[in-house]
């Protein structure tokens, strides 16, 4: 298992030059870079080829990779050129991905239309997913689809990732209280093991997500994917990276 951040948040404001100086500090091995937020980072859809290049070399110069982008297309709407849209997109940060050296980008379901069935919005979901299977493989970009919104709940989640039925395909978990049933994240780790490629965590120090279950599950697994980092609390960035990325670590040992 690997260490990595998301720009999400307290590192919205941090530049490459910031990024690569401080990560490596922390013993942070990878990024995630949130598109289309306006981050300070300036990777985005439209970044010319040769900054693309220049990012990838200053990454790896550093010792970061790019571990992921994370867009925020989704796929639920009842209007189908927005869901055309959306595709269209995630196409354009699939060669964003393979650009950056990056092996997956983060999708969206991501909500129950009122008065649409669940089921028929996990479908939806899952035939825009199978569309984008073939264009991820061909680049070597995995599309994740994150537990996020309703498709938190891993029945829908997995009824559109089966429904895309395409290797390139798979879940991004994300770590989330509701997640807990009976004191326990067995439930939900046995269902969705297999398909998790990616987790977003949160706070490390907080008591309100079982965290040390979840490392022992994600070590009797074999899980090595990458964990990243998605904070929103309030103070300083680097003070509250140092305190997550030591958590991190303390975790980490103690489920190996």
């Amino acid at each position: 298992m690997k260490l990595s951040i998301t720009t999400y948040h307290i590192f919205h404001d941090w530049d490459l030059d910031r990024l690569c100086a401080e990560l490596p500090e922390a013993g942070v091995q990878g990024i995630e870079f949130r598109i289309g937020s306006g981050h300070k980072h300036g990777v985005e859809l439209d970044t010319p080829a040769e900054a693309r290049r220049a990012a990838r070399e200053q990454l790896e110069a550093a010792g970061l990779r790019t571990c992921s982008i994370a867009t925020g297309c989704r796929f639920h709407s009842t209007d189908p050129d927005e869901v055309e849209q959306n595709v269209a997109e995630a196409e354009q940060a699939i060669q964003l991905a393979a650009d950056l050296g990056a092996p997956r980008i983060r999708v969206f379901g991501n909500n129950i239309v009122e008065g649409v069935h669940p089921d028929d919005t996990a479908a939806q979901v899952g035939r825009a997913l199978r569309r984008l299977g073939p264009v991820g493989e061909r680049a070597g970009v995995d599309i994740l689809l994150e537990m996020h919104g309703d498709f938190n709940d891993f029945r829908l989640n997995k009824m559109a990732v089966a429904l895309a039925n395409h290797r390139a395909v798979a879940t991004l978990y994300n770590c989330d209280p509701r997640d807990v049933v009976n004191g326990s994240l067995a439930t939900m780790w046995g269902e969705m093991k297999g398909l998790i490629r990616h987790i977003h965590c949160h706070d490390l120090l907080t008591d309100r997500y079982p965290y040390e279950e979840l490392f022992g599950l994600i070590e009797s697994d074999g899980y090595s994917g990458w964990m990243s980092l998605e904070l929103e609390m309030s103070g300083d960035a680097s003070e509250l990276l140092t305190a997550q990325a030591e958590r991190f670590f303390e975790f980490h040992d103690a489920a190996c």
